[in-house]
């Protein structure tokens, strides 16, 4: 599996719902947030799926 492509496409999935997130805030509070809090854990996670290799971490 094509790790680091993986991790970028989660990385910018994070980016694009982080973006989402401002503007459905401005209509509705809390699902902004979650929107928020979503695309922040993406982010996070995506930095170790990018270091993985076939047989483990790297």
């Amino acid at each position: 599996m094509n790790y680091p492509l993986l991790a970028d496409a989660i990385w910018v999935t994070g980016h694009v719902i982080s973006a989402l997130a401002v503007v459905v805030n401005h209509y509705h509070f809390y699902l902004g947030v979650t929107f928020g809090v979503t695309s922040q854990l993406l982010i996070i996670i995506s930095r170790p799926i990018g270091r993985m290799k076939s047989d483990g971490f790297s």
